[in-house]
């Protein structure tokens, strides 16, 4: 099997246990994926790869990273495609930025098949405690690394952070899927505007 075949599959079985998580918890059970159909490709760079209604006029956008093992670590990715070794490579296709810096979702969901862990992040506050706001982001304490668990066509760079600093420094929640409230009304009232 190729990587982006193995990177898909993960995927999909991470989804098929997200999806009906989230549509118990969203506004009448209303969740849209993003994977398909003529406008994926500019919803899911800016906004996810999930809308959620949360009551009948909110919707909140939703980027959704699943891996196989935990490691304890979020691949916080800050190139799609560094592309900076070869200048021919670069001329033809140019550099991307990741999705921590690209993606205006309004959570983070990353899940781990293996543990069942979920750590849901509001993605501003990550944002904001990752490249700083007004002083110097706390993403910088990690070096920066080539993803080289997959083979893939892209140039993927990003920052391996231990999911605990995620949840001290930006208040990020981290449960069993299939034991905790994603939404516990007490705790999230204006969660992700902060």
């Amino acid at each position: 099997m190729n990587a982006y075949a193995s990177t898909s599959l993960v995927e999909h079985h991470g989804l098929a246990v997200l999806m009906p998580f989230l549509e118990e918890r969203a506004y009448r059970g209303r969740v849209v994926s993003t994977v398909r159909g003529t406008l994926a490709k500019t919803l899911q760079a800016d906004f996810g790869d999930v809308l959620m209604n949360t009551d009948a006029d909110t919707i909140w956008s939703i980027e959704i990273k699943v891996e196989q093992h935990r490691t304890g670590n979020l691949f916080l990715e800050t190139w799609s495609n560094r592309n900076l070794d070869n200048k021919a490579s670069h001329d033809e296709r140019g550099c991307n930025p990741g999705w921590l810096l690209s993606s205006r979702a309004d959570l983070l969901l990353y899940y781990f098949l293996d543990t069942d862990d979920l750590v849901i992040a509001p993605v501003f506050r990550l944002k904001r405690w990752a490249f700083g706001s007004g002083e110097e982001g706390g993403i910088y304490a990690w070096p920066e690394k080539r993803q080289n668990r997959y083979a893939l066509a892209n140039d993927n760079w990003g920052r391996c952070v231990p999911a605990g600093v995620i949840e001290r420094e930006v208040g990020a929640k981290r449960m069993q899927v299939r034991q905790m409230p994603l939404f516990p009304p007490e705790s999230t009232a204006g969660w992700v505007a902060r």
